[in-house]
């Protein structure tokens, strides 16, 4: 069974490199990745995780907005962006069933 890419996903990715203006192998470098990871990304055959996705949104913020009330639906950027979303919370609930956390997140931090 073949693995249908992700490319919503991988839209945020590509669209996230190009405007930070590095190249794959600069781009994954501040990721922690490599640039064949980076590649297997923006070709959506392999899903980033969370914090990737979060980074690569933050990147875009301001040029990804709702679709107005007068014009809905005419900004792909959004439907892009909710995919994303999806993907990120689908990617949540894998971990937590497995028993893992999001990165960042610990239990000495509950208390305070």
């Amino acid at each position: 069974m073949q693995r249908q890419p992700t490319l919503p996903t991988a839209d945020i990715i590509k669209q996230a490199r190009t405007k930070s203006g590095l190249s794959q192998g600069d781009f994954g470098h501040t990721l922690g990745k490599s640039q064949g990871v980076i590649s297997r990304y923006e070709k959506g055959t392999v899903t980033p995780p969370g914090d990737v996705l979060m980074h690569c949104m933050n990147i875009l913020r301001g040029d990804v907005h709702p679709p107005s009330a007068n014009d809905p639906g005419n900004d792909p950027g959004w439907d892009t962006v909710m995919a994303a979303l999806d993907s990120l919370s689908s990617a949540i609930r894998g971990m937590r069933q497995q028993g893992l956390r999001p990165a960042g997140h610990s239990n000495r931090n509950r208390n305070r």
